[in-house]
């Protein structure tokens, strides 16, 4: 028996009885044997497809026929393909090489059926299950990883909703910094496992931002006071902090905790020098450099220009010329050229980049319209009753909605 309770089923088919009684006596000796006997390949294959095998013995005759019913059985039923072995009468290496060519598994002499059939048939078949466990444990393990993938997927979802509560517009700029780090990382060369860690980074880059304050979460620094854009910039200390609590992800948490750090020494929160920055961080600050200036109302081209300003200040050069890259090829999609602020960061003049509803479903305000004080009045008035969710887009580029 194998090791799980079976017997192997083994199919002697051969067109001389004297040999298929000579098989049936020797397969009789081993009680963890299954075995069937035909006289030919018809009456055989009737078989076969019934009792599935394990292995098939046939002569070096019908070695062609068997190997087109394996084809066969796999293609109708799906069944795990039987191994084939031959029985030869004489000694015809060509032959022998031939159908070993065309699919037969091994061969073996009339003359030594006795002395080497039954251990040359544990081994054939131990050799194929032990390959059907194999496969069939990568494919739980496929499978396993499958779902530990989709978890965390799911679980980085969640983290960006809940973080979009808070601060509304950082799922867009995750998404949008996610395809920015992965265009950089591409065109750098990285491995696979650094790029994976510069995704999953970029992603959750402002994660941080839960643990700050109700007055400076939700802000762009710009907006703030000295005293408040200080707290504001701890955001990437307590993101890296929650961000290497999930195993594997060190580098990424690196990334975060050094996500302003300038190329020159002057950003925080440990004033490192070029090359004394990791790789990681150096791209994470040149995505976040031009998304904040899109935050301020930057169009992309003052963006590239204050980009390529910023070279060897507070960015690395390489990385900031393929990040400028990204934003000329970008620049021609709409979406790239919007902001999601909240209410209370609107002013006049600013133009409104997709309709905005309010949290009953009501229209407020459709794509296209530029604001004016009434306006913004009458926004902060439905606001108290039915409140416009998630924040509102505004064009950080006019002449996209106008053809100008």
């Amino acid at each position: 028996m194998n090791e799980a309770g079976k017997k192997s089923r083994v199919l002697a088919v051969h067109h001389d009885p004297g040999t298929l009684e000579l098989i049936a006596g020797i397969l009789s000796e081993d009680e963890a044997v299954d075995a069937r006997f035909a006289p030919d390949e018809a009456r055989g294959g009737n078989v076969a497809f019934d009792f599935l095998p394990d292995l098939v013995m046939c002569s070096l005759a019908e070695a062609d026929a068997w190997v087109r019913i394996r084809k066969k059985m796999q293609v109708r039923g799906g069944a795990e393909p039987f191994l084939l072995l031959l029985v030869c009468d004489g000694t015809d290496a060509g032959m022998i090489g031939k159908s070993l060519e065309q699919g037969a598994d091994d061969y073996i002499q009339k003359g030594f059926l006795l002395h080497l059939l039954l251990p040359r048939l544990r081994s054939m078949i131990g050799a194929k299950r032990l390959e059907e466990e194999l496969r069939a444990e990568h494919e739980r393990l496929s499978q396993k990883n499958a779902l530990f993938k989709r978890n965390f997927e799911e679980l980085t979802t969640i983290l960006l909703k809940i973080l979009e509560v808070r601060v509304p517009g950082a799922s867009d700029r995750a998404q949008e910094a996610k395809a920015c780090v992965k265009f950089v990382a591409e065109k750098l060369q990285l491995p696979y496992e650094r790029r994976k860690q510069i995704v999953f980074a970029a992603l959750l880059h402002e994660i941080g931002k839960v643990g700050l304050p109700d007055d400076v979460a939700d802000k762009q620094p710009h907006n703030l006071s000295p005293s408040l854009a200080c707290a504001y910039r701890q955001h990437p200390t307590i993101g890296s902090m929650i961000i290497s609590s999930i195993t594997g992800y060190k580098e990424s948490a690196e990334a975060v905790y050094h996500q302003l750090e300038n190329y020159d020494g002057s950003g925080a929160p440990d004033g490192l020098l070029g090359e004394e920055i990791p790789a990681q961080a150096r791209i994470l600050r040149a995505v976040v450099f031009q998304e904040e200036l899109r935050a301020e109302g930057w169009a992309i081209d003052a963006v590239i220009e204050k980009a390529h300003l910023g070279i060897n200040s507070v960015l690395d050069k390489k990385i900031a010329n393929l990040v400028i890259e990204f934003l000329r090829e970008r620049a021609v999609k709409p979406e790239i050229n919007k902001v999601k602020l909240r209410l209370d960061e609107l002013t006049p003049g600013m133009v409104i980049a997709e309709d905005v509803y309010a949290a009953s479903g009501v229209k407020l305000l459709p794509r296209g319209v530029q604001l004016r004080d009434k306006t913004l009045a009458l926004l902060q008035q439905r606001n108290e009753t039915d409140p416009v969710l998630c924040g509102i887009y505004i064009l950080t580029d006019w002449s996209l909605l106008y053809g100008t």
